[in-house]
């Protein structure tokens, strides 16, 4: 039988574990990719350039140095 003394407990638990879930979904691409070099959403290999709009391009290590540092979001 539930104790009817502390029901925000459970609310409380469920929420956290939504909180948790969610979390977790929103980073489980970096975490299956772990250090993967991408231009607007595609991997890249070593060697390949990522051209953006406005013509700036940026080389494969260019691009892995700029993820590191967190330049770039996404």
């Amino acid at each position: 039988m539930r104790s009817s003394g502390r029901p925000w407990l459970g609310v409380l638990g469920w929420a956290l574990f939504i909180v948790g879930m969610t979390t977790f979904f929103i980073n489980a691409e970096a975490l299956m990719n772990g250090d993967a070099v991408e231009c607007d959403g595609s991997p890249m290999r070593p060697g390949q350039w990522c051209e953006r709009v406005g013509g700036e391009s940026l080389s494969y290590d260019e691009e892995k140095k700029n993820e590191a540092r967190g330049e770039l979001v996404g």
